[in-house]
């Protein structure tokens, strides 16, 4: 049995990535497992990892955060699975499974709702309540978010609930990563918040930059994302540049280290785009 992941990406850092990973982790070990993903740039190509067959669709364009890929349809007809695992949102998937027309058994995990870009919710909203209606199942993290979303009310006989969850091995001790965390408590004097996810508009940083006004303490945030530039000149803005400091992203064990330092662990998610934050897990 061919189980095939159509995702936005696959291997690089984020929540919902890393959830993907983790069902293809788990799948291989009784299935075939492959992974349908837009690349970064124009060339299409195919790797192996860790046993799982991964395509990265060249894309032509990249629009408010959308990947522009053609030839994704084609793709996704051509693997050809006995089932297809959607991550939701995504116009890009959603457009080829309509237009593809597999015939196979489908299933998605609705990772969120959309708060922004409202403007394409008339030319959005139709196309993913027809995906929604053609799926034999929809996997969510928690049953108040499917009966509080605006979107997945109206489909409360599918859903099914999957709580997210991580790998403890992860995040096990090692005298390495003790001795990283020792090392982070000369380097950070005093009480320490951390913040750990995407440098994205729905995670609230410039919240959390603004209330480090009125903290005494060190904050630091670990994380890729568009809104790097942004928040390092507010950091510089509002003169906390000796307290407030971009890590950018850290290895698994530097953040087994990071949270052991860690005197406050933030989340300051501004939306329902953030659905759960896997980052609470670990």
């Amino acid at each position: 049995m061919k189980v095939l992941q159509v995702a936005h990406y696959y291997g690089s850092p984020g929540g919902i990535e890393r959830v993907v990973s983790q069902f293809c982790a788990c799948l291989k070990q009784e299935y075939e497992v492959e992974v349908l993903v837009a690349n970064e740039g124009a060339k299409t190509e195919e790797t192996i990892e860790d046993g799982v067959r991964v395509t990265r669709v060249g894309r032509v364009a990249h629009i408010n955060r959308m990947s522009i890929c053609p030839t994704f349809p084609s793709w996704l007809k051509k693997k050809n699975p006995d089932l297809v695992h959607l991550h939701l949102i995504n116009p890009l998937a959603e457009l080829s499974y309509l237009v593809s027309n597999l015939r196979c058994k489908a299933i998605a995990t609705y990772h969120m709702d959309i708060t922004r870009q409202l403007w394409m919710k008339p030319i959005h909203q139709p196309m993913l309540d027809r995906v929604l209606n053609k799926l034999d199942r929809i996997t969510v993290s928690s049953q108040r978010f499917a009966e509080n979303s605006p979107v997945l009310s109206r489909y409360m006989d599918k859903i099914h609930i999957l709580p997210f969850g991580i790998s403890e091995e992860r995040f096990k001790a090692t005298p390495f990563n003790r001795s990283l965390t020792e090392e982070f408590k000369k380097q950070y004097a005093g009480k320490l918040v951390l913040f750990v996810g995407r440098l994205t508009h729905y995670k609230g940083l410039s919240v959390l930059v603004e209330a480090m006004k009125k903290v005494d303490a060190t904050c630091v945030i670990i994380g890729t994302g568009y809104l790097r530039e942004t928040i390092k000149e507010q950091i510089k803005e509002e003169g906390l540049e000796d307290r407030v400091h971009l890590i950018g992203h850290a290895s698994d064990e530097e953040l087994v280290a990071y949270y052991d330092r860690a005197d406050v662990f933030v989340l300051p998610s501004i939306n329902r785009t953030e659905s759960f934050g896997i980052t609470q897990l670990e």
